[in-house]
């Protein structure tokens, strides 16, 4: 059953009329009564085809179930890569579930973040959702400086391959906690003083049971190893 976000609801109708969205369904070549699953407002509905045109689609709504919420909310901080990487890192970490990205710039950054990409890396998001059907869209936040990353409620760690601490370990002795913020260098990792500085705000280094992985792998074991390891 194929999968898409609803660009706002009329009645007992879902529509669709964003461009990008059109030319997929165009693809699809969807018969008259053909069941989609479509997320709106915090909630996905069962609908069928009821108009395809090019200006617009619209489905008659069904059934409706609420969004399954996961045991914890989780947020990377991406020491911003290159600008390929960084789109692997968003859809990947997406298909697996994330509640949002935020891009930072540190010591050892090698590439300059463009604004203007960041419409660019929603659609990636939003496209990861849907090949995914996950319907828990993440936040793409502007980049920051590493300086103004401030821990949070929950448990707040760095990636770093020179850690004591075992991630697995760590995430074993807080099991009740309900959110994770995490952080992954970029290309050229983190200097010695980011991360004394991110410890002394309540950050706990913390190593992967691996080799030393690129950043744009890094953060996809983090995940993958929570998700199993919180089940």
């Amino acid at each position: 059953m194929f999968f898409f976000f609803a660009d706002r609801k009329e009645n007992d109708k879902l529509i669709i009329d964003n461009k990008d969205d059109l030319t997929h369904l165009k693809v699809l070549r969807l018969n008259s009564d053909e069941r989609l699953r479509i997320v709106f407002d915090d909630a996905i509905y069962l609908c069928e085809v009821s108009e395809l045109s090019k200006k617009r689609a619209e489905f008659k709504i069904l059934d409706k179930e609420d969004i399954f919420e996961t045991k914890i909310k989780v947020n990377l901080y991406q020491g911003y890569p290159k600008k390929k990487k960084f789109e692997y890192i968003i859809e990947k970490v997406v298909e697996i579930g994330i509640d949002s990205i935020t891009p930072f710039q540190s010591k050892n950054s090698v590439s300059k973040y463009e604004s203007k990409k960041k419409e660019r890396f929603k659609k990636i998001a939003k496209e990861a959702c849907i090949q995914s059907h996950n319907p828990n869209m993440p936040e793409i936040k502007d980049i920051i400086d590493i300086s103004d990353i401030k821990p949070a409620e929950g448990l707040n760690l760095i990636l770093w391959h020179e850690a004591d601490n075992n991630l697995r370990q760590v995430i074993k002795e807080n099991r009740n906690i309900n959110s994770v913020n995490f952080i992954v260098g970029s290309e050229g990792g983190l200097a010695i003083e980011e991360i004394q500085e991110l410890k002394e705000k309540g950050f706990i280094p913390v190593k992967l049971p691996a080799n030393v992985l690129r950043t744009e792998t890094a953060a996809l074991v983090f995940l993958s190893i929570l998700r199993y390891e919180m089940q």
